[in-house]
């Protein structure tokens, strides 16, 4: 006799067998669905330097506490373009564009669970200058610079390279902070600031470092430089001069000259404060005499004649000295022969 099929089981057994289906298809795209997971935490990007100068190096470096670094798999990104893909590879080297120019750097990670992480950084590529301006004594002539000397005041100037949408930003919109050997220099730093004023210690072939930082107000553009700046000696130097000619271009340590001439000749100062440049004190000697520039017209030139018969010779000295400051001295001393 035979059996009577339960249509009745065989449609429990259907809608089992369905939701067994559908229980596996959501299994398997969940396990899919989790493995393209993508974080945007987690990763994040370091430079070095943090403000790439135009046309140098700088290296990035992708950093996470949120996966093994070792076994992910990095691929690295410049504006767009994929540049390099390999396990462990979480750095990368680029090369900074014009002043001006910005470069997009993505990289994306994929961690050993199949984790998806990505870090991006725009960067604006931005430059600065720094020019100083010793305020120290130079004649008109000279064709070389003023040197910072102890005790002098030097000015830096900032002159930052910053552009936005292809446009120069005006450095007087900019923030400027300025620190001289590591101490912040408050009272100078703040916006539109990108000159610096500071007094060189009292000391002989002492370096001082200046550093500037400069940030649009926004933040996203940035620059720093820093400067060092060493110390001269202050110096005197010796030329011949007359009415008729002038002060002569070429600087003397040994003079040979007639008998029974007349002449002058003038100790020139060089890199000395312009603070106190008139409060110098002159001393003149001759063979270590010291000699009397009483009511003298200017105390920087000796006037001279040499004997008129036979053979003489000497040896002049000056020393220029700062009333207030030992360190603004300088000596120098001209061998004289007249025959």
């Amino acid at each position: 006799m035979k059996k009577k099929r339960n249509n009745k089981d065989f449609t429990v057994d259907l809608r089992s067998s369905k939701i067994f289906i559908i229980s596996l298809f959501f299994l398997f795209f969940g396990i899919l669905f989790a493995k393209a997971t993508l974080v945007s935490t987690g990763l994040t990007l370091i430079l070095s330097p943090e403000t790439p100068r135009p046309g140098n190096n700088f290296t990035v470096e992708a950093r996470s506490y949120s996966f093994d670094m070792n076994h992910a798999t990095f691929t690295w990104y410049r504006n767009g373009k994929e540049l390099s893909a390999g396990v462990g590879r979480n750095r990368e080297n680029f090369i900074a564009g014009s002043a001006g120019s910005e470069i997009t750097i993505r990289v994306t990670a994929e961690s050993e669970d199949g984790n998806q992480y990505l870090a991006e950084s725009k960067i604006s590529i931005a430059d600065v200058d720094l020019v100083i301006n010793p305020l120290t004594y130079v004649p008109v002539w000279y064709a070389g610079a003023p040197k910072p000397t102890p005790g002098s005041v030097v000015e830096i100037y900032a002159l930052p390279h910053f552009f936005s949408s292809g446009k120069r930003i005006s450095p007087a919109s900019l923030l400027y902070h300025w620190s001289l050997d590591s101490d912040e220099i408050a009272d100078q730093s703040g916006v539109g600031k990108n000159v610096l004023r500071i007094r060189l210690p009292n000391s002989r072939n002492g370096v001082s470092e200046v550093v500037a930082e400069i940030t649009s107000m926004r933040g996203d553009i940035s620059g720093k430089k820093a400067i060092k700046i060493q110390s001269a000696a202050p110096e005197v130097l010796f030329y011949e001069s007359s009415s008729l000619t002038g002060t002569k271009s070429r600087s003397l340590s040994y003079l040979a000259t007639a008998a029974g001439r007349a002449l002058s000749i003038v100790a020139q100062p060089f890199f000395f404060s312009l603070e106190n440049l008139l409060n110098l004190n002159v001393f003149w000697s001759a063979n270590g005499k010291k000699l009397s520039t009483a009511g003298a017209q200017d105390p920087f030139v000796l006037d001279l004649k040499t004997p008129a018969e036979g053979e003489s010779s000497a040896i002049f000295s000056v020393t220029l000295a700062d009333k207030k400051n030992i360190f603004q001295t300088a000596e120098a001393s001209l061998s004289i022969i007249a025959k």
